[in-house]
């Protein structure tokens, strides 16, 4: 009985790719003969930014749209996709399915099994991302994978980067966005000397629309340890600088730096507290025969990197607010930021005033940090203490302190 179903199987499959594998489609012969080293290419890769001002205030949401076409035997590689939203970003709408050429037309095969799980990260121990996995069935030679879904951006100020490269090569990659009059936006091309990015605008009522595309990009190529894709392969940052509101006054959303400062400000400006009689104790013992400045805050730094753990919970807000010093002092956990926080906050019980830094994300929008660090003086010197590493001294040069 087994034998039998098994040779069943068999059959049925060799059957499913003849029958779905006779017809190809002229762009599936034009892609194989230019990329015949690779398994797949995008025929689209689109996303479409839509900035509207609802309820006074900036909406922000796009559609994304991507078709693949797969050219070799092994292109079922690809059939495994996911999709990742948070707190920040929600997305919706979720529409997957195969195109399987079939008697010189397509049969569309939808995907139904989507599974929503949280995202397991090995340097986080808790966040709220969450990942959407999923597979495209009856992949053969010649078949479009079709992924459409929706997003919605919480905060303007999580505004991040479109990439015009992928690990594929793309035959058309488009980059809409569509704003409302009143809003201010900016706009940086990066890593785009051959021009190889077309710009169009068009008005389109009391609407602006900005194209950006490309045809025919090639792969993006990246090796372990080299620098982030975003150092060489061409991509566009985008901002909102302002809007008016219904009052017809202008508000500041990342017209400049100080707008990031005082956004970020309010995320610490209740961490000064009156001093834990446990953390001051310790303070006055780790400091109490320091013959200088340097050595207590050595001292204090190397207390803090011993005895605190690297614990990244980030769940929601918690990723860009720290918890007071008093709280981590107890618990003896944190991240980068609650250990910068902690040593910042004994370093003032030693009578040493240093600030907060905080430190750029390469990966991420341009104006979103992802590291806390504590900053000391020398006449000749600058050093960043950075709990989270070993070292005590350092080279980071981020763009504000708090």
């Amino acid at each position: 009985m087994q034998k039998t179903l098994y040779i069943s199987l068999i059959s049925l499959v060799c059957l499913y790719a003849s029958s779905y594998g006779q017809e190809y489609s002229e762009a599936y012969h034009a892609y194989k003969t230019k990329y015949p080293e690779n398994q797949a290419v995008f025929d689209k890769y689109y996303e479409d930014m839509d900035i509207a001002l609802v309820a006074d205030s900036v909406c922000v949401r796009s559609r994304h749209y991507k078709e693949m076409v797969h050219l070799g035997d092994q292109s079922s590689i690809f059939a495994k996709d996911k999709i990742y939203s948070s707190l920040f970003y929600k997305v919706s709408d979720i529409q997957a399915s195969t195109r399987v050429p079939y008697k010189k037309k397509y049969k569309t095969i939808k995907v139904t099994d989507f599974r929503e799980s949280f995202d397991k990260n090995s340097q986080v121990f808790y966040d709220d991302t969450k990942v959407v996995s999923f597979m495209y069935p009856a992949i053969v030679p010649g078949a479009h994978t079709v992924l459409e879904y929706s997003e919605t951006i919480t905060d303007p100020r999580f505004l991040g980067s479109f990439m015009f490269g992928n690990y594929l090569p793309i035959a058309h990659c488009k980059y809409t966005i569509t704003v409302d009059a009143g809003i201010e936006i900016d706009f940086k091309l990066m890593n785009d000397p051959e021009h190889q990015v077309k710009v169009s605008k068009q008005s389109l009522g009391k609407r602006t629309q900005y194209v950006y595309e490309v045809f025919n990009s090639e792969n993006i190529q990246s090796e372990s340890d080299a620098p982030n894709v975003k150092y060489y392969a061409p991509h566009l940052n985008l901002i909102v600088r302002s809007y008016k509101n219904a009052k017809g006054n202008t508000v500041n959303v990342l017209s400049s730096p100080a707008d990031l400062y005082a956004w970020y400000r309010t995320f610490v400006q209740n961490l000064q507290q009156a001093p834990d009689e446990g953390l001051k104790a310790l303070v006055d013992k780790l400091t109490a025969d320091a013959g200088s400045e340097e050595e207590k805050v050595k001292r204090i730094f190397y207390w803090v990197q011993e005895n605190i753990k690297y614990i990244a919970f980030e769940d929601g807000m918690r990723g860009l607010i720290p918890h007071k010093a008093a709280y981590i002092y107890e618990k003896r956990f944190g991240d980068c930021k609650d250990m910068a926080t902690l040593l910042v906050n004994m370093m003032h019980q030693a009578g040493i005033q240093r600030p907060l830094y905080l430190d750029r994300h390469p990966r991420h929008s341009l104006w979103l940090f992802y590291d806390a660090l504590a900053a000391g003086r020398q006449p000749y010197d600058r050093y960043l203490y950075q709990p989270g590493q070993s070292l005590f001294s350092g080279c980071y040069f981020p763009i504000f302190s708090l």
